[in-house]
């Protein structure tokens, strides 16, 4: 069967077409709504606004305190997201850790525990066991001073367990810390 180069053209941009409008259903470009649905499409974006927060950390024997802005949502895993996130970039600033570190993931369980996952080990191997004890009561003391409804705190690297010689942190640690 001979095709003409006219008829070609034309299946080619019926083709094009169908294959546009499946692209665009397919990314939410076009929404079809039912008139008899009951669905509504409602606005997911929370109020966010700006609260001070405060930054705790161990350096030079003493403890020291920053305060800084951040966006908060009523999201609380977003806002924990960003605050551990700030007060490890103040740690890299402060040459506290050995390498820039940030947190990947953020969640809380049912039973006020927040699993949070790093990129790297938030204790340098070399450092001394006071010294790892102290970046992690800096941490549970910045969640604590900054309102955040959890109870206890499982640290993890990469989504797995965080392994240390020197401290235990198979079961959540309580956001109280251990300092009298």
């Amino acid at each position: 069967m001979n095709y003409t180069p006219r008829f070609c053209i034309i299946i080619s941009s019926v083709a094009f077409l169908c294959a546009f409008l499946f692209f665009a259903i397919y990314n939410q470009w076009i929404l079809f709504c039912a008139p008899w649905s009951t669905q509504k499409i409602t606005n997911t974006s929370s109020v966010i606004q700006k609260k001070q927060v405060t930054h705790y950390y161990f350096h030079g024997d003493k403890w020291k305190m920053e305060k800084q802005e951040l966006l908060w949502t009523e999201n609380v895993e977003k806002n924990i997201f960003q605050l551990i996130n700030a007060w490890l970039i103040l740690l890299d600033e402060e040459h506290i850790t050995a390498k820039k570190i940030m947190v990947q993931s953020a969640l809380i369980s049912t039973a006020g525990c927040v699993y949070l996952s790093f990129d790297h080990n938030i204790l340098g191997k070399e450092e001394t066991i006071f010294k790892k004890w102290m970046v992690i009561e800096g941490l549970l003391k910045t969640v604590l001073s900054n309102n955040i409804p959890i109870q206890q705190v499982q640290f993890l690297v990469q989504h797995q367990q965080l392994h240390d010689a020197h401290l235990d942190f198979s079961l959540p640690w309580p956001v109280h810390g251990f300092l009298k």
